[in-house]
């Protein structure tokens, strides 16, 4: 069994339930693709998504944060804000400032000449 099995053993991970407005619009989801453009269309759904994953996200750090492997702690990291993802992008973009935020494959970034 991995080190990652063992920490989530026995650990039920839920998710604290919406607006049942949200919870509705939300099944005709089926990829994150779908729920990101969901997302970006109804106002306070991102809020309410981030707030239902506040509880299992501080379960599982506060199970993945007494890990140890070989005597070093496991790392976690927390996921970048919205706030840190603008400002890396306005970095990004001294470098080349007809890249976007949508600009995310191989396919997208090929014909970008200052890359």
């Amino acid at each position: 069994m991995s080190l990652l099995n063992l920490a989530l053993q026995g650990a039920g991970v839920g998710v604290a339930r919406r607006a049942t407005t949200f919870e509705d619009q939300l099944k005709a989801c089926n990829n994150m693709k779908q729920i990101r453009s969901l997302a970006e269309q109804v106002p306070g759904l991102k809020d309410a998504i981030a707030d239902s994953l506040e509880a299992p996200k501080t379960l599982l750090y506060s199970l993945f944060g007494r890990l140890k492997l070989k005597d070093e702690p496991v790392c976690e990291f927390h996921a970048s804000s919205d706030h840190d993802i603008d400002a890396f992008w306005e970095e990004i973009r001294k470098v080349d400032e007809t890249l976007t935020q949508n600009d995310t494959t191989t396919k997208q970034l090929l014909p970008k000449k200052k890359l």
